[in-house]
């Protein structure tokens, strides 16, 4: 059952929240300055649509009713100049880097089938996406790896019987999340993949030569993996997992095997449904602590030994999470959550994972008009991206606030 519509702390500025907006004509924000009642925290940069693409077998996803092709997946990363780079994936199987000052999809990626992930660690981009097989209507999971300075593109997997001709399989079904651990002084980065069947993939992939294997199959999920987070954030000893078996599972990167340390389930107060995004953060002189959302419309807080520190219900169901940091006072993190009825919270973990601040159509022109699938936060701005086929990019002007007394 959905928990009732929340009233958040403080209201953010219509005016200034889209006064950085390109397409709204604007540059400025609002003309009331340090006098305006409302919180000047938060500005949307970017409000974009990928533009039609035609032909190819994928052309009914986005042109049969007119309906722009939902954004599934977005990563952000930092260049060698210290430029973020912002990709987005779609349902019409396009993976896009965007130009950040014109807002246009530069040399656009055309794949097989739906994508799944992107995930991004400079200068590599990894995309999960959907294949066809020599079996009508059965498709298995494809993934690719780019080096965006330049080089071949790497596919993940091996050959299969069953599989038509193209790009080895990475997994049996769709590859739904991907998460990456750069190993420097090894030259090695370790990509984690997660599949719909219910495995996890590890590969390595040597930087300097670009050869790739697989190391390990992370095996105890009976469902589909649907989101992967390394843990803790800053120094990654973990990879945690949740899944449509309704667990959170928690693997030993620092293992050899990969092993599983445990699994979280509704034994442990975890979710009555599926598991479907996974944030990490860290906070002062308390530690590092997870946040995992589900379809059980429920928010929940661990920490860093998988204990339970807090649930919440929320109005809708929880697609997407991750941390913004330094934006809530005294340089705390915010965790932002992407939910099923198009709207965007922003909530402080502590205390009691306040909800700050709502990006949403039900009050403001800001918001999406469809599931929010994806998040992705940097130190001054997040983007998200939903079944409305937008991409919105928001930019932290000011911290927010301290909390306001009840």
């Amino acid at each position: 059952m959905n928990g009732a519509r929340e009233q958040a702390d403080i209201k953010l500025c219509k005016n200034f929240l889209l006064g950085g907006d390109a397409q709204q004509g604007s540059s400025h924000g609002c003309k009331f300055g340090s006098k305006c009642n409302f919180a000047h925290v938060l500005q949307r940069v970017a409000d974009v649509v990928p533009p039609q693409q035609t032909g190819g077998n994928l052309a009914a996803l986005s042109s049969g009713s007119g309906q722009l092709p939902a954004v599934k997946a977005v990563a952000s990363t930092i260049d060698a100049q210290g430029n973020p780079q912002i990709f987005t994936g779609s349902v019409d199987g396009v993976v896009r880097q965007w130009n950040l000052e014109k807002w246009t999809a530069d040399q656009p990626i055309r794949l097989l089938g739906e994508i799944g992930c992107v995930a991004a660690v400079h200068p590599f981009l990894v995309c999960g996406y959907e294949g066809v097989t020599t079996i009508p209507g059965v498709p298995v999971g494809l993934a690719r790896v780019w080096n965006v300075e330049g080089g071949p593109e790497i596919d993940l997997g091996t050959p299969s019987e069953n599989k038509a001709p193209g790009p080895p399989m990475a997994h049996r079904r769709r590859v739904a999340c991907a998460a990456l651990r750069p190993r420097p002084a090894e030259n090695i980065l370790e990509i984690y993949t997660g599949g719909l069947e219910g495995d996890i993939h590890f590969w390595q992939l040597h930087v300097q030569t670009g050869h790739v294997r697989l190391g390990h199959r992370l095996e105890g999920h009976v469902r589909g993996v649907a989101a992967l987070r390394l843990f803790p954030p800053n120094e990654a000893t973990s990879l945690l997992s949740g899944s449509s078996d309704r667990t959170v599972r928690w693997w030993n990167l620092d293992d050899p095997n990969k092993t599983c340390r445990g699994a979280l389930t509704a034994n442990e107060n975890g979710h009555s449904d599926e598991v479907t995004a996974i944030a990490a953060f860290a906070l002062d002189g308390a530690g590092a602590y997870f946040a995992t959302g589900g379809k059980d419309s429920s928010l929940k807080i661990w920490d860093a030994n998988g204990v339970l520190q807090l649930s919440h219900a929320t109005h809708a169901p929880v697609l997407a999470l991750d941390t913004a940091p330094n934006a809530a006072p005294n340089n705390s993190p915010v965790v932002v959550v992407g939910l099923d009825d198009g709207s965007i919270e922003l909530r402080q973990p502590h205390p009691n994972f306040m909800l700050r601040a709502a990006l949403s159509t039900t009050y403001s022109p800001a918001g999406h008009r469809g599931p929010v699938h994806t998040l992705i936060c940097s130190a001054n701005f997040f983007c998200s991206g939903a079944a409305d086929g937008h991409l919105m990019v928001w930019q932290w002007k000011h911290p927010f606030p301290p909390p306001q007394p009840k």
